[in-house]
């Protein structure tokens, strides 16, 4: 079974396609992917081939997930046709909660080698997998996202415009891809934070998204994305190298504030804002964040999507979610 890692925002309305649903058919959603994937990119027209997944899974719930692949081994022969195995390894974790995201992956890869003789692991032309074969790209991979919908009322008038305040902590170091975060108000064009692409080190960060019409009564829809990942390409990376990274956004993606201004860009207040999820957007450090880690449990991942997945509802003890 496949889960494709590339990043679905460049589409537009991202997180409606990351849940596979349409945009008005639904209301408030959660979801989360963790996991650790392989594939070779000599058989596919762009920089982003499918990979096909080594250990982890997704919920569409939005659960807690921690995606676990143990050392797992490639054999094949190097650029002097000499016989190799390489090692790789990685842990990801995802949880969702309406105003709070959190994510971190990490790995290593001992031993890298490339020969273009090797046969394919995974041909993503094909969709055909060979155990025997060698990838020459291998990730981790963990991504967080919610959409709720905002309904405003209070004092409004004509000309105000919102600004939504996230705190942005985390600790990135060694080979990684720059951790992004994506938010999109619906009928407007997502807008990206990212992490410089050289950072080493910690996170800490206030991102202040530009101004939004706030539509007077009329219901509005909001989505946030969080994606850590790192990415090893055995093409680019001397043979023999051992390399490794994390990135580490655990703690975390918080929606710390909004600001609502007027026409003239004056702060006002006398508005209320209440969402389809219950969430109070304005009280997350105080009440919704202690609510959701006290109740929601991890799932630990250690197989492919192959295996069976479910998550139980701890107050209710029935399989909310089942995934072969």
């Amino acid at each position: 079974m496949m889960i494709d890692f590339r990043l679905l925002v460049l589409v537009g309305i991202f997180l409606p396609l990351a849940f596979g649903l349409s945009t008005h058919s639904y209301a408030q959603a959660r979801g989360t992917l963790a996991g650790a994937s392989a594939t070779n990119t000599d058989y596919w027209p762009d920089p982003f081939p499918p990979s096909i997944v080594l250990a982890g899974g997704s919920s569409p719930q939005g659960a807690p997930l921690l995606a676990v692949l143990e050392p797992t081994f490639f054999s094949g022969v190097d650029s002097n046709n000499a016989p190799q195995t390489m090692v790789f390894s990685g842990t990801a974790m995802a949880s969702s909660a309406y105003g709070v995201l959190r994510v971190s992956a990490e790995g290593s890869l001992t031993n890298t080698f490339y020969n273009e003789i090797n046969d394919p692991f995974y041909r993503p032309d094909k969709q055909i997998l060979n155990q025997d074969g060698v990838p020459d790209r291998l990730s981790v991979s963990a991504q967080s996202q919610y959409l709720d919908i905002l309904q405003w009322g209070g004092e409004l008038e004509t000309g105000y415009k919102a600004r939504y305040i996230f705190r942005i902590t985390g600790n990135v170091q060694g080979s990684t891809l720059a951790p992004f975060v994506v938010f999109q108000i619906e009928g407007s064009s997502p807008e990206l934070w990212r992490a410089p692409l050289d950072l080493q080190g910690p996170i800490n960060t206030i991102w202040a998204t530009q101004s939004y019409p706030v539509l007077g009564f009329e219901p509005q829809t909001v989505s946030v994305l969080l994606q850590a990942k790192l990415q090893f390409d055995t093409q680019q990376v001397p043979e023999g190298s051992n390399v490794s990274g994390s990135v580490n956004l655990g703690n975390t993606v918080v929606l710390e504030d909004i600001i609502v201004t007027d026409k003239n860009d004056n702060v006002v207040t006398g508005w209320t804002l209440d969402s389809q999820s219950g969430t109070d957007y304005l009280a997350i450090d105080r009440i919704h964040r202690d609510r959701f880690e006290a109740n929601e449990k991890t799932l630990h991942l250690t197989d492919s999507p192959a295996a069976l997945i479910e998550q139980v509802d701890h107050e209710s003890g029935r399989v909310v979610f089942k995934s072969r």
